[in-house]
């Protein structure tokens, strides 16, 4: 009885274990986290994250969801310019970090579309705009770009040519002079501008017949494009791997300065037409030009195309956007929790410039080594103080820009003054980390300088006297 009783406690505490082990895995950084039901998918689909909500655009509806009150809103239906359905296949969102979402309406294989249109957050309602200037499908893209103000997109898809295009609102008017992407793309292409130069996309399956992995980089100011790092969306389940429907990227860095170096993104269906979805998630390191993958979806995303991807509230949302026989209903809405890059910056030993004695009036320079593989070092500063610390003046260290190495200079400062400095870096999650001060490289004292004749007379009077 004794035995069975202690085999029954063991097995209750394993169980728990385990279970309080998997609920830490549920909540715990780098996981997805299920907030909530809301639609189904449908073939003209798409997600666009606006910092505080993300909108989703399906068939003849469009939708808001807000984190801060957990809502689920039907905003103001598409204008609907034809027969049909409104958003199809090929249906693109951006926002311009204002008032504004642009959306390409997208065109079902036999159609000829080009209907262009954005919404005003403001006024809750719709606008038409100029229609682009060659047929939509399912190569849609669409971003914004702050550098000058316009949207750049690719427009075209598997049964028609893919050009890429500028569009000024300035003018309401497009542009076909960016240089075309060196291939045409397709179910589950994708564009996102990263800041300041570059704009980087997925090209899609093309043919469906066999798997891609192409991913692309955009030189605004060159006009050009480059082949980066394939994606790796290898096959896996049975299926044949590559990009597909509902494959996605995302760019979190206009809001959370520690990620700037990445790109999120989902492959979508695999590439074959066997309807195996992928539900891995992949991140893109812009500074190295590798891929990595994170945590995976609890669903599969595919069938339909449509970027699934938005940021708001710290987050990274994905709708899922499936048929209802799909597993989880096609309809769930989920949260990533973005790991917190919680090790400070490392601050080697510093150097100084004189090295050896400091005299009156010479500025002396300090250089030091800081580090931060995490989150990347954001500022350096010097301090130093001429009082025994009653007072400090601080001064900015400016990087190298090929190294890890800072640097600031001291002021020359009168002779028998003992200066003191030490050094605080910050990075780019806020973590800081402070070098204080009082260790012996960072203490030293003025000294006369002698000049030449003084020098002598002092040397004669020690004669003298000796």
């Amino acid at each position: 009885m004794k035995t069975k009783t202690l085999y029954t406690v063991m097995l209750a505490f394993l169980l728990f274990t385990c279970l309080s082990q998997h609920i830490q895995l549920v909540k715990a950084d780098n996981s997805w986290i299920w907030v909530k039901n809301t639609v189904t998918g449908a073939w003209g689909e798409a997600v666009v994250g606006t910092g505080d909500a993300v909108y989703i655009a399906r068939k003849n509806s469009f939708y808001r969801y807000r984190p801060s009150d957990n809502s689920w809103t039907a905003l103001a239906d598409p204008p609907n310019p034809d027969a049909g359905d409104a958003f199809k296949t090929g249906t693109a969102l951006t926002w311009d970090f204002g008032n504004y979402i642009y959306a390409l309406y997208g065109a079902a294989t036999a159609d000829s579309r080009r209907w262009f249109y954005r919404y005003s957050i403001s006024s809750g309602s719709w606008g038409a705009l100029t229609n682009t200037t060659a047929d939509q499908g399912e190569g849609d893209t669409i971003t914004w770009v702050s550098t000058d103000n316009c949207l750049y997109a690719t427009i075209g898809g598997e049964q028609r040519p893919t050009h890429f295009m500028r569009y000024d609102p300035s003018t309401d008017s497009w542009s076909d002079t960016p240089a075309d992407p060196p291939e045409g793309m397709g179910d589950g292409a994708a564009l996102v501008w990263t800041g300041e130069d570059f704009l980087y996309a997925l090209r899609g399956e093309y043919d469906e017949l066999s798997p891609l992995y192409d991913f692309w980089r955009y030189s605004l100011i060159d006009n050009v494009w480059t082949a980066m790092a394939n994606i790796s969306a290898t096959p896996h389940s049975g299926g044949g791997g590559g990009v597909g429907d509902g494959g996605s990227l995302l760019y979190v860095g206009f809001w959370l300065s520690e990620y700037t170096d990445y790109v999120y993104a989902l492959s979508g269906n695999q590439a074959h037409p066997d309807n195996i979805p992928d539900n891995r998630t992949y991140r893109y390191t812009t500074s190295t030009n590798s891929w990595e993958r994170l945590a995976d979806m609890p669903f599969g995303v595919g069938y339909y195309v449509g970027c699934r991807l938005g940021y708001a509230d710290g987050h990274i949302y994905a709708w899922q956007g499936t048929p209802s026989t799909w597993e989880h209903g096609g309809d769930d809405l989920i949260k990533y929790e973005l790991p917190t890059d919680s090790t400070p910056p490392t601050i080697e030993i510093p150097s100084r410039t004189p090295s050896g004695d400091v005299y009156p009036d010479h500025p002396v320079t300090v250089s030091v080594n800081v580090l931060d593989a995490e989150s990347g070092v954001k500022n350096v500063t010097l301090s130093y103080t001429i009082n025994d610390g009653a007072t400090w003046e601080d001064s900015p260290m400016n990087p190298n820009a090929s190294t890890s190495l800072y640097e600031a200079t001291i002021p020359g400062q009168n002779a028998d003054t003992w200066v003191r400095f030490k050094i605080v870096a910050y990075d780019n999650a806020e973590n800081n980390a402070t070098r204080d001060g009082t260790e012996p490289y960072c203490v030293y004292q003025v000294i006369p300088e002698f000049n030449m004749p003084t020098l002598l007379l002092l040397v004669f009077a020690i004669a003298t006297i000796a």
